[in-house]
């Protein structure tokens, strides 16, 4: 995944690369099969996405605004869903993750990475723009410049439609999104499963891999490392809780705490933060209080939102596991940031 204002290429003054035709093999549209050939004289979106990525979720409210304001003007956006991780293949997942998220637009499946290939991406989210005849104007990896992108949207729009009236730019959604805004510091992606080892962002080894075994806290927690306590099993691609005192604290920097979970039956994560339980303040999206304990219950396989801090925080998240089944695959982190007085 690709953080804020990864890369941007903006193509202007030439006539840019002619996309070929999407690889759209039987079974693979999600909903409202189509083509580029079917959409030619249409400004098309390209909008490469996972639904586990936060960095694609927070770009989400713009595609949809962007959908309302200009699909009746020749505007179509054509989701392109290429998995990070295993669960993500299955298109019963996608389909709902689809559902959950609202998207009106056509959404092809691209499990085994033709049209990712095809396209020269390289991160999420990616979004390319092509205009009426076929032709890529911007290629935009990462989250930001949703100004930029807006204003080449209604450019090429007014070269269908010359005289169009069209409404004014968004305003930023979030306060990372303003321009020249002065964002605090924030821990990286964490990844829970062997993708983890390089960096030491977890606190087994590679010896550990596939072995169930019961882990002690150290006396002393470094920063941004995933520590755990009790019973777990370190896999190649997630970390599995045994139930049995499934724990793991992690020192962190951020606003907002979220982590990919998969389980095929109901788990309760109980969510506390140094040392007590989270404050409901602080809950994220899919806490709620259970038995008077902050919990978020996974029932199934997505990113869930455990803390929006009411303020930026450094400090002790702590995750305890109470049922056996809980794959945990990484942890994502969103800042907050300050626009310069001017």
């Amino acid at each position: 995944m690709i953080s804020l204002l990864a890369a941007t290429l903006a193509l202007s003054g030439q006539k840019a690369v002619v996309f070929r035709e999407l690889i759209a093999k039987p079974g693979r549209w999600i909903q409202k099969p189509t083509s580029l050939k079917a959409l030619h004289g249409h400004v098309v979106l390209l909008d490469f996405w996972t639904y586990s990525c936060v960095n694609c979720v927070r770009t989400f409210p713009y595609l949809k605004e962007w959908y309302r304001r200009y699909h009746k003007n020749g505007f179509e956006i054509v989701g392109i869903h290429r998995p990070e991780f295993d669960f993500e293949r299955d298109p019963a997942n996608v389909t709902a993750a689809v559902k959950r998220f609202g998207f009106n637009w056509p959404i092809l499946s691209d499990p085994q990475r033709e049209n990712w290939d095809l396209y020269g991406v390289f991160g999420w989210p990616t979004k390319i723009l092509i205009d009426g005849e076929g032709h890529q104007t911007l290629f935009r990896v990462g989250e930001g410049n949703d100004l930029l992108f807006e204003q080449e949207i209604q450019k090429e729009l007014r070269k269908l439609h010359p005289g169009i009236n069209l409404p004014q730019l968004m305003s930023p959604v979030r306060a990372t999104d303003k321009p020249g805004a002065i964002c605090r510091p924030v821990t990286a992606e964490l990844y829970t499963s062997i993708k983890g080892l390089p960096l030491k962002r977890v606190c087994y080894t590679s010896a550990d891999i596939g072995a169930k075994k019961f882990f002690s806290y150290p006396a002393h927690l470094g920063e941004d490392v995933a520590y755990l306590s009790g019973d777990w099993t370190p896999m190649k691609h997630s970390l599995a809780a045994n139930g049995n005192g499934s724990n793991l604290k992690l020192r962190y920097m951020a606003k907002e705490v979220n982590a990919v979970f998969v389980s095929d039956h109901p788990v309760r994560v109980e969510i506390y933060q140094n040392g007590k339980p989270a404050a409901p303040a602080d809950f994220g999206s899919d806490v709620q209080v259970l038995k008077g304990v902050p919990t978020a219950t996974v029932n199934g396989p997505r990113m869930y939102s455990l803390l929006k801090n009411h303020t930026w925080t450094h400090g002790e998240l702590e995750l305890r596991v109470k049922e056996a089944g809980l794959q945990l695959y990484e942890f994502s982190f969103s800042t907050d940031c300050v626009t310069p007085v001017k």
